[in-house]
């Protein structure tokens, strides 16, 4: 992990035990205590782990089931901390944005992330979360408000967006939890 101080674990039992996997990325793009990661998608022998946090938007990459990995870079608008999901082991999508929320870029890949393509689209911001190349979700924080989600089923050029109706919290008791009755 370049002496980063975080990377990957394996495990080759089931999750009996775990070892560090070795990722290669120098320091100077990963400054410790700086960069981190999300969990790895896998399809098949290909994965992606995004980092976070890096001095240049960065993903890592595995053809072999993750017992190497290398850095493919994103586009400079991803940010420091991108969202990336992927449907396929070539089809995902990135969504960045400024930590208010605004300066939106969305992005797509069909080559298992060798290139990324620019969506003009009305999505305003969120995490992401693909079910297939034509349908996903985004959710954002709306202050203290109800989350605003978001809906796209043409690969996210357009997205409908709408704000949850959410019942009163006085509506459980804490007391209920975990009654029979």
């Amino acid at each position: 992990n370049g002496g980063n101080g975080w990377g990957l674990l394996v495990t080759h039992d089931g999750g009996e035990t775990w070892a560090a996997q070795a990722i290669s990325i120098p320091a100077s793009d990963c400054p410790p205590g700086l960069c981190g990661g999300s969990a790895p998608q896998f399809f098949g022998s290909t994965g992606f782990a995004p980092v976070t946090g890096s001095s240049s938007p960065m993903l890592l990459v595995t053809h072999d089931g993750g017992s190497t990995w290398s850095a493919a870079k994103l586009p400079s608008e991803a940010g420091r901390d991108p969202d990336v999901w992927f449907v396929t082991a070539t089809v995902g999508w990135l969504v960045a944005s400024k930590t208010d929320g605004t300066d939106v870029h969305l992005f797509e890949t069909v080559n298992g992330a060798r290139t990324w393509s620019p969506i003009l689209s009305n999505l305003s911001a969120g995490t992401l979360d693909f079910v297939s190349p034509t349908m996903g979700f985004a959710a954002s924080a709306a202050g203290l408000g109800a989350p605003v989600l978001s809906a796209t089923t043409d690969g996210g050029r357009h997205w409908v967006t709408f704000v949850p109706v959410l019942g009163p919290f006085s509506a459980l008791r804490v007391g209920d939890l975990g009654s029979s009755r």
